[in-house]
């Protein structure tokens, strides 16, 4: 992207996937918003660039690990209850492609923590099951144990 002199004022173009963007009266007016431009286009894929999505979408903590035998890929939302044993939340397993009620303590205790790069998987079936929220952590605290088991009531 570019600021470029027409005759009827200044434009931006080059702009990817639109049009050009014009006039401008001066040429730091279409700088300032080329920047804003490429700002945007940068961060398109970050959910929480977008401050209206930001308010809408509560975050949901989610636990990325693997089983230490066969090591297949699980995610644990330590928030989100699923039955009416308070202890379980809900997981997402790969090694069967679906959700499962999943005591949380025994699960951390039968598997070891995903890489970044084993966890690109999981994360990419959670985004198209609408899990678009994420934030991924290492462990679940107390208050987030205590807000699944209020939710569960």
């Amino acid at each position: 992207m570019k600021p470029v002199k027409r005759k009827d004022g200044w434009w931006i173009t080059d702009i990817p996937e639109s049009e050009d963007c014009g006039p401008y009266v001066t040429k730091s007016e279409a700088e300032d918003d080329r920047k804003g431009l490429a700002r945007t286009e940068k961060n398109m894929d970050k959910r929480d660039f977008w401050t209206c999505e930001r308010e809408t979408q509560p975050i949901t903590p989610v636990v990325l690990r693997k089983h230490k035998s066969g090591g297949k890929l699980f995610a644990l939302l330590p928030t989100e209850a699923v039955d009416g044993n308070i202890e379980h939340c809900k997981c997402y397993d790969l090694s069967f492609g679906g959700y499962a009620a999943a005591n949380y303590v025994k699960s951390m205790q039968t598997s070891k923590a995903a890489t970044a790069k084993e966890s690109e998987e999981i994360l990419a079936v959670l985004h198209k099951l609408k899990w678009n929220n994420l934030k991924v952590i290492k462990r679940a605290t107390a208050a987030m144990h205590k807000e699944r088991k209020s939710n569960d009531q």
